[in-house]
């Protein structure tokens, strides 16, 4: 669209060349009146051009836009049309600049390539929307050596401090990595994430601005999840999001053929022995100590001894370490002893050991069992730096032995100890 002041400049020109006012104004269409139109500025449009430059300068209102500054032009002028102020507006150049977004300048921190697990992890946010058009985030953290999604959190707000709270109850079952990686976002950088990261000793490396590739693993995984799982549900609550979330977290970990694994699942390039550990972690850090205790003695002393009840009893020697109250309540109790003194695999005995080692300091019940327990060891296995067996010991025995006299599990001054 051609604007008035335009076509009066096109008649000049005609003009120019010879021609006349009434002819040149037939040529480019423009009535003489528009041609002949001076604008009469108001004292008001320069008394609403002085407002708005101080309003645009003042340090409360530098960042108003257009509509805001109508408004305060009408508070003090009375009705005045929107478009006459954005015309006055634009006039006097007034339109604001865009100003870069502030980043705190953070150089990258290379980190070395993870050589093992629990070495380097890596952790990232995601969004998603349930079915009432309300946003939820969830949080991920992997392992990147065995591209293991360790932790999920799914929440319609999670700040560092929440962050925090999980990260340190993780630590208590599985330990910290070396270093974790993530990018600049509010939650990594706040203040009370870097100092759980100052006082744990686990290095934060910040990706540099815009680099999303310089975190490619937890990148990598988050377009998984979205593709295999987001954006195929319609979740209808929060429940509903977790539960599947965590379906699929599942699949990833135990099924989920991995490129860069030889298409083996995270848990298969690991030893049987950590791949449950994992599922027991989980169960603890899901449920509180004080509802998974039952589960793990039970688990523990049923039956044939297994991975998973070995696990179960070395999983229990943790906890009560931390909390020998919550299992020692469930431990002493009637029924258990029993099954307990029955216990026939080494390795499990040697972890319900250490747990009435630690219950005994304060527990005479926990100093019996233990008794009990420590007299029901092969009499052939000899306390010293090596061990002595009969010719007619069969090889499996000879190496049980082995494995009891490497594991130290009798100590002569254990007993001594306890009731110090």
């Amino acid at each position: 669209m051609v604007e008035p002041r335009q076509k009066r400049e096109a008649v000049g020109v005609a003009m120019s060349h010879g021609l006349s006012e009434r002819h040149a104004c037939r040529v480019i269409a423009v009535n003489r009146n528009t041609l002949r139109y001076q604008a009469i500025i108001k004292e008001e449009n320069v008394a609403i051009e002085k407002f708005l430059r101080e309003k645009v300068v003042a340090p409360r209102s530098q960042s108003y836009g257009l509509p805001r500054l109508v408004v305060l032009v009408r508070k003090k002028f009375g009705e005045v049309n929107h478009k006459r102020v954005e015309r006055i507006y634009k006039a006097a150049s007034l339109q604001l600049a865009k100003r870069p977004k502030k980043y705190i300048k953070r150089d990258p921190v290379p980190l070395e390539k993870a050589t093992e697990p629990n070495q380097i992890w890596a952790m990232d946010f995601m969004t998603d929307t349930l079915e009432n058009g309300r946003k939820f985030r969830v949080f991920n953290l992997i392992d990147t050596f065995t591209k293991e999604s360790v932790l999920q959190i799914i929440d319609n707000s999670l700040q560092g401090s929440r962050l925090v709270r999980e990260l340190s109850q993780l630590a208590e079952l599985r330990g910290l990595p070396k270093a974790i990686k993530c990018d600049n976002g509010p939650e990594f950088t706040s203040k009370v994430m870097l100092k759980w990261a100052d006082e744990t000793g686990v290095q934060l490396g910040f990706i540099a601005k815009g680099k999303p590739t310089q975190n490619g693993f937890i990148e990598s995984f988050n377009g998984k999840m979205r593709k295999e799982c987001l954006d195929r549900h319609i979740f209808r609550n929060l429940v509903e999001a977790k539960e599947l979330i965590m379906n699929w977290v599942s699949h990833y970990n135990e099924e989920r053929p991995h490129r860069s694994l030889n298409y083996m699942a995270p848990y298969e390039l690991l030893m049987p022995i950590t791949s449950k550990r994992i599922h027991h972690y989980r169960l603890v850090y899901k449920m509180g100590y004080g509802h998974v205790v039952p589960i793990l003695i039970s688990k523990s002393l049923s039956g044939l001894p297994n991975i998973s009840s070995e696990l179960s009893a070395q999983l229990l020697s943790k906890i009560a370490s931390k909390n020998p109250d919550t299992v020692n309540k469930h431990l002493l109790g009637d029924g258990v002893i029993d099954k307990l003194l029955k216990i026939k695999h080494f390795m499990i005995r040697q972890h319900y050991i250490d747990i009435l080692q630690t219950l005994g300091r304060s527990s005479p019940k926990a100093i019996d069992v233990y008794r009990q327990l420590i007299s029901r060891i092969p009499s052939k296995v000899v306390l010293t730096s090596s061990f002595q067996f009969e010719s007619s010991v069969s090889k499996s025995s000879h190496i049980l032995l082995m494995r009891l006299n490497q594991i130290n599990l009798l100590k002569p001054d254990l007993i001594d100890n306890i009731e110090a």
